[in-house]
């Protein structure tokens, strides 16, 4: 498992997606982003995470600790 890395997908639209060691969005891909007129440079301005105890047991064993205090401070 400690070859496996976290996706950090949007739920309603996987073309949105997060750095998975800073947790900030990544660019709106160009195609896309007509379909966001509410958005920043940097993607949608609000956003939750949301992570079943599975995945944030995983966090605790394997993620970089950085990871692990950005997803507990978000």
């Amino acid at each position: 498992m400690q070859d496996s890395e976290l996706a950090w997908t949007c739920v309603q639209d996987p073309r949105l997606t997060l750095n998975p060691h800073s947790l900030a969005p990544y660019p709106i891909p160009q195609e896309a982003l007509a379909d966001f007129p509410s958005h920043n440079a940097y993607g949608i301005m609000d956003y939750s995470l949301a992570v079943s105890g599975d995945v944030f047991r995983w966090i605790i064993d394997f993620a970089p600790v950085d990871v692990l205090e950005r997803v507990i401070t978000y």
